[in-house]
């Protein structure tokens, strides 16, 4: 390769978007269609990596292999990703949702808390995720599910409670 083109390489690299700029290292980051999407699937995660994320994230998936779940609890640590679209935090034995978690999430479209240990919704669950249009909790502990954290998803159009606790859908 002549030093015009290697030049003209180097430059064009030194344009693209830092995809992996700030990856946690038990994830894995790429640019999926101009989206950064981290995906951490090694397990035995105690501790949501957000520290070592790039702030500009779209995509964030945490699940682990079945023989090393990991042990995680969800507060209000993503403030400062403000496009994410889509979470899925799976297979993380946790244990509640928590107040206002992904507030103020409004861009967050899918969230995924399948294959968790969540035994009950608290109002304030869903705090700011009006735009959020698909919820899964399915394969969860949850025994009962009022309507008052549904209240503020006004764009839901999927919702999965399968393979849960229910024994009632609590009315308004």
């Amino acid at each position: 390769m002549d030093r015009t083109s290697l030049y003209a390489l180097l430059t064009l690299l030194s344009c693209l978007p830092h995809a992996f700029s700030r990856c946690p290292k038990q994830c894995s980051c790429v640019l999926k269609t101009g989206k950064k999407v981290v995906f951490c699937s090694t397990g035995n995660i105690t501790l949501i990596p957000v520290s070592e994320m790039d702030i500009n994230i779209h995509e964030l998936t945490i699940t682990a292999p079945p023989n090393s779940q990991n042990n995680l609890t969800i507060g209000r640590i993503f403030l400062k990703f403000t496009n994410l679209e889509t979470v899925r935090i799976t297979r993380s034995g946790v244990p509640a949702i928590g107040d206002s978690s992904f507030w103020p999430g409004r861009r967050l479209k899918v969230l995924d808390l399948s294959c968790n240990a969540i035994s009950f919704l608290r109002e304030s669950d869903f705090n700011g995720l009006k735009n959020l249009q698909e919820l899964d909790l399915s394969d969860n502990e949850i025994f009962a599910a009022p309507s008052a954290p549904f209240r503020h998803l006004l764009n839901l159009k999927k919702l999965n409670l399968a393979r849960n606790r229910l024994l009632v859908l609590v009315p308004r």
